[in-house]
């Protein structure tokens, strides 16, 4: 900072030249009309065999459309059922299945599928050893199934469809690990799907291999975070020895979602924390994350930001680390993505033509050399032209109390700039901006009347 009672200025002058182009695009995009082919109930395959030749599928109504192929096909129960044998293949309005062999109920508009059952399902695969499904309804289930959604694999006994967008998982599991058997996964007696956006599971237990590692009460997790529910990994590391890091995913309100940790090193003892996020006003939103070994080595962190009544918004920011190299040492690739650590208090007021913020900033961390802002209150009138010539201005003033850390050295301290521009264009398609920056600072030695430079 500058000497007691002494005052800055300085002035800068600039030209912006602009060329101002235009371009015109065209693009002509057509779209057929989406077309479905409907069969009727009956087999589509011409050698479909039929003791009784006379005998013809009804024609289903428009609720029941679907094709049906095999390479051998007999009605039965005076035409109510048809069975079919041999690279069936059935598809309905919303699934396609493939087995050994089947049974349709004509009437009640179900099927029931045998062997090496196959089933594809918006862009989703299971197979089975049974199936049994109702066409009209969407729902049924099936034996001993194994499954893939991105990024999810299933196994469990039984798997049952219970409404259109509705999937009970009952005595299984799902991982996101694609070796079976899984080198991770979680298990409940039952896991219940719904429409493909949520996971929800009672009383489920983490494995890591064949050891359970954690019970977990109450699960559930949103598929549009792509984000696996239960994550490990491990290695060598300078800084840390041999370790194993776990995490938990959490997503337990539609206001809370967070992931907990749980770490082992060989150099650094145990690790725990907790990261998330939650929405606890309306216009609300604040994330936060916390961390501690055993050796005391930590961090916690949290960013608040509340949207209030005219146009005022605050932001609140806590960073406390424990030592200066915590970061570098367990998080390393977002230690090569920051700064140091810094914790303020932000007011703004943000309107078409004035900006007015009041900054509160406060050092934290002994091992950070920062100058405090006890309080900094700051104006700025944004650019507007003055009347109707072609002449801009802008101005801007901040004046607060500051104070140099480590050290005590402190002063009142004040700063006012302003800009003066002109908007000009000489043709339609060249434009000059020439303007004037001054700017002044004023610093005041505090209550000790200190000498020294601030």
């Amino acid at each position: 900072m500058r000497k007691s009672r002494r005052l800055a200025l300085s002035c800068r002058a600039f030209i912006i030249i602009s060329i101002l182009t235009s371009s015109c695009v065209r693009a002509n995009a057509a779209s057929p009309p989406n077309a479905v082919a409907v069969a009727d109930g009956s087999s589509s395959r011409d050698d479909i065999q039929k003791p009784q030749g006379e005998s013809k599928s009804p024609q289903p109504d428009e609720e029941r459309r679907g094709t049906y192929e095999s390479d051998w096909g007999e009605i039965l129960d005076s035409g109510r059922e048809l069975h079919l044998k041999g690279n069936v293949r059935i598809t309905t309005k919303d699934a396609e299945f493939t087995c050994d062999e089947a049974v349709y109920d004509i009437e009640k508009d179900s099927l029931r599928a045998l062997g090496n059952v196959r089933m594809t399902r918006d862009g989703s695969v299971f197979t089975a050893d049974e199936a049994t499904y109702d066409i009209r309804s969407e729902t049924g289930e099936l034996l001993n199934c194994r499954g893939a959604f991105d990024p999810w694999f299933l196994r469990a006994p039984r798997l049952k469809r219970i409404a259109p967008n509705t999937d009970e998982i009952e005595g299984g599991y799902l991982t996101t690990c694609d070796l079976d058997p899984p080198h991770y996964r979680i298990s409940a007696k039952k896991i219940e799907l719904t429409d493909k956006e949520r996971l929800s599971a009672q009383d489920a237990t983490a494995y890591l291999g064949p050891v359970p590692v954690m019970r977990i009460p109450r699960y559930t997790h949103s598929f549009g975070e792509k984000a696996a529910p239960f994550g490990i990994d491990g290695g060598h590391d300078s800084r840390l020895g041999y370790f194993v890091r776990t995490e938990y995913n959490l997503d337990l309100t539609e206001q809370f979602s967070g992931t907990a940790h749980g770490d082992l090193y060989s150099d650094e003892g145990f690790g725990a924390g907790l990261d998330g996020s939650l929405t606890p006003l309306e216009g609300g939103e604040a994330t936060f994350k916390t961390y501690m070994t055993t050796k005391e080595k930590g961090r916690a962190e949290l960013y608040y930001t509340q949207e209030m009544p005219r146009d005022w918004r605050a932001m609140f920011q806590l960073e406390q680390w424990s030592e200066e190299d915590f970061l570098e040492q367990f998080y390393y690739d977002e230690y090569r993505r920051r700064t140091e650590p810094e914790t303020f208090l932000n007011l703004t007021r943000t309107r078409p033509h004035n900006i007015i913020s009041t900054t509160l900033r406060k050092r934290t961390n002994g091992f950070v050399e920062e100058t405090e802002r006890l309080p900094e209150i700051s104006v700025a009138f944004l650019e507007r032209q003055i009347g109707t010539t072609p002449f801009y201005y802008a101005v801007e003033n901040s004046a607060g109390y500051i104070v140099d850390r480590p050290g005590e050295e402190s002063a009142l301290r004040n700063f006012t700039g302003g800009r003066l521009s002109y908007a000009g264009r000489p043709t339609s398609w060249l434009s000059v901006v020439p303007f004037v920056d001054v700017e002044g600072t004023y610093y005041s030695k505090g209550a000790e009347e200190d000498e020294e430079d601030l």
